[in-house]
């Protein structure tokens, strides 16, 4: 999760204000001038259990793909802190179209249209970034190309998280803003509610392509996200691969050949389908 930076890689933004109101801002890493690959954008979102985080823990992938020759953007997001405001996943998106309006104008100004972007986050970060691609395409500021994204949560049933069912339905009340009842669950009307949360369940043949990591030892995301996201993209045939960290839990530290192979494929995608 380290990578330099230089002024021979680029240059660095630091903290423009996309909500004043919110004190909500993005960083922005501009390749080299004569990089070929400004007008297509990397967006980082960072994760954190959608309560805690920063935009610069995830900085190094600003750096590291900024410096392939892509524009790239780290940003901060409304979170749900315990005595905060309301702040559900859809506040969060409402975030994120926000910064990318306020990107759009940006490069505009700075004559570098961008053409297109990636998605992409870590755990919390990567749920945000399927999310937003896979239910808000139609309405986002800039064209979505692909997703890439590691360990993010897709599904928000009971099963997915180790069948506790308290801890899941309150998650996903919360996420959502509605409040699930026993009854909810018991009538099963809850899965409508969990559906405009839950990635996993929002693919459809329409889906955009995208390369996923998870870690096969990951206590916190279990394996059922990454199966049901699995089933589904075979079922709509999506684009996609999945890159299996067999030796790794959450932090996907224990699988250096599968940190280069998705890196790797990063750069492949952002080939293809940036075109």
């Amino acid at each position: 999760m380290l990578e330099s930076w230089t002024n021979e890689d680029g240059v660095m933004i630091k903290d423009i204000i996309y909500d004043h109101k919110k004190s909500l801002s993005y960083d922005l890493y501009l390749p080299a001038e004569t990089a070929a690959n400004a007008q297509y954008a990397m967006i980082f979102i960072h994760g954190g259990s959608w309560n805690s985080g920063d935009k610069n823990d995830i900085a190094y992938a600003c750096r590291r793909f900024a410096k392939a020759g892509y524009t790239t953007v780290t940003l901060n997001y409304s979170l749900a802190k315990k005595n905060g405001p309301p702040v559900t996943f859809f506040t969060m998106l409402d975030d994120i179209s926000n910064c990318l309006a306020h990107l759009k104008q940006n490069m505009n100004q700075r004559n570098i249209p961008l053409k297109s972007i990636a998605l992409s986050g870590y755990s919390a970060g990567g749920h945000l970034a399927m999310l937003y691609a896979f239910s808000c395409k139609e309405k986002s500021p800039l064209p979505i190309a692909f997703v890439f994204q590691q360990v993010g949560p897709t599904l928000f049933s009971p099963e997915a998280w180790k069948n506790n069912k308290d801890f899941a339905l309150a998650l996903a009340s919360a996420g959502a803003g509605k409040k699930i009842t026993d009854k909810d669950y018991q009538t099963g009307d809850y899965l409508s509610i969990i559906k405009t949360i839950s990635p996993a369940l929002l693919v459809n043949e329409n889906t955009v392509p995208g390369i996923h990591a998870y870690g096969a030892k990951d206590s916190i995301v279990s394996a059922v996200h990454c199966e049901a996201l699995e089933k589904a993209f075979k079922k709509n045939k999506v684009p996609h691969v999945m890159v299996k960290y067999d030796n790794s839990g959450h932090f996907l530290c224990d699988d250096p050949e599968q940190a280069q192979r998705f890196r790797n494929l990063v750069l492949e995608y952002a080939q293809h389908y940036f075109r």
